[in-house]
């Protein structure tokens, strides 16, 4: 008695297969049917799921996309604020072709980092512009940074944010608000 296997794509039994992969099918247009029909499915799930992550993306509760968003509009004003000053660091000129952020861009560096204190987060005297250079592979050069910004805003308001601050966790309701809030005053400066 001659082995029988059913096809993968249209289920029927038969003698003569062929097999590709672990599967067996009629022949190979059922064979290459199949991988159409499977691509097809495979796409649509694709979709699915870049859909859903687009709509969640708007999500007013999502609370690390809603920092993301607060972040990303208070450093737009940063830079928009200080676009004709030097580094706060290393007193260069800061070059920003074409609005570049990155590498010869130019960055929003925290005196006090933002992971170390979150409550300075968002605080306009604890951001100023830096260079790439600076900001990321000096880590800051906080050493500089200090000295100059003791110049920027005076001594008295460095050591206010070098001094011990309530911690602070945002809702999401109150980034949204500081998003929006730092969104208008770019507005305002353009």
């Amino acid at each position: 008695m001659a082995k029988t296997r059913r096809c993968k794509n249209c289920k029927t039994k038969n003698e003569k297969f062929a097999v590709i992969g672990i599967n067996a099918f009629c022949d190979y247009d059922c064979a290459a049917k199949f991988g159409r029909e499977k691509a097809k499915l495979d796409k649509e799930k694709a979709d699915k799921k870049k859909h859903a992550a687009r709509k969640k993306k708007f999500k007013d509760n999502d609370k690390p996309l809603r920092e993301r968003e607060a972040q990303k509009a208070v450093n737009a004003y940063i830079r928009k604020r200080d676009e004709k000053e030097l580094c706060i660091s290393c007193r260069n000129e800061l070059k920003n072709p074409n609005g570049y952020i990155g590498k010869s861009g130019v960055h929003a560096g925290h005196y006090k980092s933002r992971g170390g204190y979150p409550e300075l987060r968002f605080e306009e005297l604890n951001i100023n512009s830096q260079c790439y250079r600076c900001n990321v592979q000096l880590s800051g050069n906080i050493e500089n940074y200090r000295i100059n910004l003791v110049e920027k805003i005076g001594l008295e308001k460095v050591e206010w944010l070098e001094g011990p601050h309530k911690a602070k966790k945002y809702t999401c309701a109150e980034l949204k608000e500081i998003e929006l809030k730092y969104k208008a005053k770019l507005k305002d400066l353009n």
